[in-house]
């Protein structure tokens, strides 16, 4: 069997040029403006849920403490009225950031 070419011993005729090398860089991926809104508003709602119950239940402390029974019935049912309007948001937003399409 007779090998032709380099492999075979001879002279390397032309030699084919194929560019420069350079640095090779992280390629940087920005996700999409929907995804970024989508998680933001969850991340926002969810934030504000928290908040929410940390302020009433600290204020109602402190209205319990300050013996105004009174004020503390009428903070109890804001926060009744208050309750389902921003569980309905924080569960719309997580179960659609949870949810949406894999692109």
């Amino acid at each position: 069997m007779e090998v032709s070419g380099h492999a075979g011993g001879e002279e390397m005729g032309d030699v084919i040029e194929g560019g420069d090398v350079t640095e090779l860089r992280e390629l940087e991926v920005k996700p999409p403006h929907r995804e970024t809104t989508a998680r933001l508003l969850a991340v926002l709602l969810v934030s504000i849920f928290g908040g929410t119950a940390l302020i009433h239940y600290v204020t109602l402390a402190v209205f319990v403490y300050a013996g105004k029974a009174d004020a503390a019935d009428k903070l109890g049912t804001f926060f009744n009225a208050w309750l389902p309007a921003i569980t309905a948001l924080v569960g719309s937003a997580t179960t659609y950031y949870f949810t949406k399409e894999k692109r």
